[in-house]
C-alpha cells in the first residue's frame, strides 16, 4: 500500500460529503453508485470468481456493521486513517463500531463483537474481510476497477470506452489490474511505464506499448496508475483529455489540475474503500 500522509485523508464527515460532490461533478454518479458498478465488474472477474450474491448497500435494507482495525506493524498507523475510513463507511450507511484495540487483538475483538466486515491495512496491503462469507477484497483491485469505472462514466457511461484508445500509465500492482479492467471494458489499450520491461510484460497481442512520455499527448483517455508526484506536465496532456488517476502522490503537475479543459478524477483512498465495501457485501 502506497504510504499515505495524514494531510491526504478526509478528516470529517463534511469533507466526505465534499468528496461525494466532487465525484458527482466529475462522473455524473454518486460515489456509492460508482462503487457498486465497479464492484459488480470486479466480482465478474476470474480473480474473484464469485456470484453476485449480496445486493450491496444500494439494494439492501439490512444493517451492516463494520470495524476499522488499526495496525501498528511496520511504519505504524497513519494518523487519521481509521477516522477517515469510518467517515466513508458512515457515508455508505453502515454501522461503525470501534475496534477497541490494534493489530491481531483488534481483529479478534471485531470478530468477537460480531462485526460483519473488518477493514485493516499495513505497509503492504489494505483489505476488507467479511467474517461471515470469507469474502476478501484488497485495495489494489478495488482502486483499479473504481477508477476504470470513473473513466468510463466520464466518457459517457457503460460501454463508452469500447474500441476507444485508452492509455494506461504505470504497470505496477494497480496498473496490472487496471489493464484487465480496461480490456474487460473493451478499450483499445496502450501501455506506458518508465520501466519498459514492465509495460512489455503486461502487453497482450491486442495492446501496444508507447516508447516515451512525449507520446502521451496523443491520447484523449488516460488512466494514470503511477505514483511519482508531478511528472505528468501540461504539455504532455492533450486538450480536452479525461484523466482518471488514483496515484499517491498525484502524478499530475499543478497546472494540469487547473486547466479548465481537462476532466480529472482523483482521490487518495476513498473510491477504493467504497468499492472494497461493495465487493465484500
Amino acid at each position: 500500500m502506497t504510504r499515505l500522509t495524514t494531510e491526504m485523508l478526509l478528516k470529517t464527515d463534511a469533507e466526505t460529503r465534499e468528496y461525494a460532490d466532487r465525484v458527482k461533478l466529475s462522473t455524473g454518479m454518486d460515489p456509492l453508485s460508482l462503487a457498486f458498478t465497479a464492484a459488480v465488474n470486479l466480482k465478474c472477474t476470474a480473480a474473484y470468481n464469485a456470484s453476485l450474491g449480496g445486493a450491496g448497500i444500494l439494494g439492501s435494507k439490512a444493517q451492516v456493521t463494520c470495524c476499522v482495525v488499526p495496525v501498528t506493524a511496520g511504519q505504524g498507523e497513519i494518523g487519521g486513517f481509521t477516522e477517515s475510513i469510518e467517515s466513508l463507511l458512515r457515508y455508505a450507511g453502515v454501522e461503525v463500531v470501534p475496534a477497541g484495540a490494534a493489530d491481531v487483538d483488534g481483529l479478534y475483538r471485531a470478530w468477537e463483537y460480531g462485526a460483519d466486515i473488518a477493514f485493516l491495512a499495513d505497509d503492504n496491503r489494505y483489505i476488507a474481510l467479511n467474517f461471515a462469507t470469507g469474502m476478501c477484497c484488497e485495495n489494489d483491485a478495488a482502486t483499479a476497477y473504481g477508477y476504470v469505472t470513473a473513466l468510463e462514466e466520464m466518457a459517457g457511461g457503460p460501454a463508452s470506452l469500447r474500441n476507444r484508445s485508452v492509455l494506461l500509465t504505470g504497470c505496477g500492482r494497480v496498473g496490472r489490474i487496471a489493464a484487465q479492467a480496461l480490456r474487460q471494458a473493451g478499450a483499445a489499450l496502450a501501455l506506458y511505464d518508465k520501466d519498459m520491461l514492465a509495460a512489455r510484460r503486461l502487453k497482450t497481442d491486442a495492446d501496444r506499448v508507447i516508447t516515451g512520455p512525449q507520446d502521451i499527448a496523443g491520447f484523449s483517455y488516460l488512466l494514470d496508475a503511477t505514483n511519482e508526484g508531478g511528472w505528468l506536465t501540461s504539455d504532455m496532456v492533450r486538450e480536452g483529455a479525461l484523466i482518471s488517476t488514483p496515484g499517491v502522490p498525484l502524478s499530475l503537475a499543478f497546472d494540469i489540475a487547473e486547466r479548465p479543459d481537462i476532466k480529472l478524477f482523483h482521490d487518495t483512498l476513498h473510491t477504493g474503500t467504497l468499492v472494497m465495501l461493495q465487493t465484500v457485501l
